[in-house]
C-alpha cells in the first residue's frame, strides 16, 4: 500500500511539471501584441508621437523606422502618401496592421 501511494505522489509531480511546461510554451507563443495608438501627427515638422505597449515614442515620419518593443516585437513604421502604416512583428512575421491618416 505504502509503494502505490509512493509512485502516485511521483505522478502527480510529474503532471505538476508537465503542466507549468504546457503553459510556458503556449503563454510564450501567444503573447500578446502590444498596443500602438498614435498621439499625435505633426504634418509640418514630419514627427509623430506614437504610444508602443507601455512607452511613448517621438518618430521621424519623413522615411520608414522601426521601434524595438518588449518580448521580441518591434513596431516598424511606413509613410505611405498620406497615411501612416503601423505594422507589429514578432519574428519577422506580422501580428497586427494599422493604418493612420495624416491630417
Amino acid at each position: 500500500m505504502a509503494k502505490k501511494q509512493k509512485d502516485n505522489a511521483g505522478l502527480k509531480t510529474l503532471g505538476i511539471f508537465a503542466g507549468a511546461g504546457v503553459l510556458a510554451y503556449f503563454g510564450h507563443k501567444y503573447l500578446s501584441v502590444p498596443k500602438v495608438v498614435v498621439k499625435s501627427i505633426d504634418k509640418a515638422d514630419q514627427e509623430a508621437s506614437i504610444q508602443f505597449g507601455k512607452e511613448l515614442h517621438n518618430v521621424d515620419i519623413s522615411a520608414p523606422s522601426t521601434i524595438a518593443g518588449d518580448a521580441g516585437f518591434e513596431l516598424r513604421v511606413i509613410p505611405e502618401g498620406n497615411k501612416l502604416r503601423l505594422d507589429v512583428y514578432r519574428n519577422d512575421k506580422i501580428k497586427k496592421h494599422q493604418e493612420q491618416l495624416i491630417a
